[in-house]
């Protein structure tokens, strides 16, 4: 039988112990409860943003080029989101939600030109909520 907190708790009835014991499984529980939070707040981006990018990009993935109009748009974005406290990696989530959510983009895996859209993507968000 493996010894645990309770189990010495029990063979020695220390009140102490007991005690220690508790506050030990409490502190397991709020571990566990302050995992990363997914569930929805406030959005990290404006609905006309969000909008715009998700046209920009679909016409992104038909083209396989990233038109110029998606340095303005990051721009905004970034600005919106720092404006808004919201974290780099917090932003990239987001447009990677919006990336994935896409029509056009193909379900197989190695399609090499998405796959270079969205690391362009990706770095030029990070430049721009960086840079500016």
């Amino acid at each position: 039988m493996p010894v645990t907190l309770d189990s010495v708790s029990q063979a020695h009835h220390n009140p102490g112990l007991d005690k220690l014991n508790r506050a030990f499984i409490r502190h397991r529980r709020n571990l566990v409860m302050m995992a990363f939070d997914r569930t929805p707040g406030e959005p990290a981006l404006e609905r006309a943003t969000v909008d715009d990018l998700r046209a920009a990009l679909s016409r992104s993935v038909a083209s396989g080029d990233h038109g110029d109009e998606l340095k303005g748009l990051l721009r905004r974005a970034a600005s919106e989101a720092r404006s808004r406290g919201v974290q780099a990696e917090q932003l990239l989530v987001s447009l990677k939600d919006i990336w994935y959510s896409l029509p056009g983009l193909s379900t197989q895996p190695g399609n090499d030109v998405q796959t270079r859209l969205l690391q362009q993507l990706i770095a030029r968000c990070i430049q721009e909520y960086y840079g500016t």
